[in-house]
């Protein structure tokens, strides 16, 4: 199920509240008890309304992907991204390849939402992802990447529709 208009209006909402009641006095308890929010968030704006049960995409850094989710592109042309020098992932977003064609489709899973400063301005901008097969560029299977959030669709594909309890 592709729920990318729900992911949109879910960033931007993570993303007001924030800059406009978070930031300014932010230290790192601000940061952990914003995530919590953000999930709160994420359920209702997201899972509840579409009534799935799959895992919270989370604000902030994790290591593991989230196996429910698929990032991809419907169009044909290059996918910018920034590529981990490391595996496992360290600071730095600089590998040599920066674009993927989608016509031979990546097997791309989220890991969370990005921001390089998590103190300040926000803009929820980048999925953190793993690639898990890219047939053009194998030497990036199994590191992680920074995409554009606008440059792609997400779609769920694990996760289950819940059943309503009268039918």
């Amino acid at each position: 199920m592709k729920i990318t208009q729900y992911i949109h209006k879910y960033r931007e909402t993570v993303r007001h509240l924030w800059n406009t009641s978070f930031k300014d006095d932010a230290n790192w308890d601000t940061v952990d008890a914003f995530k919590k929010i953000c999930d709160l968030i994420y359920e209702e704006l997201i899972l509840a309304r579409l009534d799935i049960a799959a895992p919270i995409l989370p604000v902030d850094s994790q290591s593991t992907y989230l196996n429910d989710y698929q990032i991809f592109v419907d169009h044909k042309g290059k996918l910018s991204l920034m590529v981990n020098r490391e595996i496992p992932a360290s600071g730095y977003w600089d590998y040599p390849i920066k674009w993927i064609p989608p016509e031979d489709p990546p097997d791309i899973r989220p890991i969370c939402f990005f921001d390089f400063d998590l103190l300040g301005w926000r803009n929820f901008e980048y999925y953190r992802v793993r690639i898990l097969k890219c047939p053009t560029h194998q030497k990036i299977e199994g590191r992680d990447a920074l995409i554009k959030c606008n440059h792609v669709e997400i779609r769920t594909i694990n996760a289950e529709q819940k059943i309503a309890p009268d039918g």
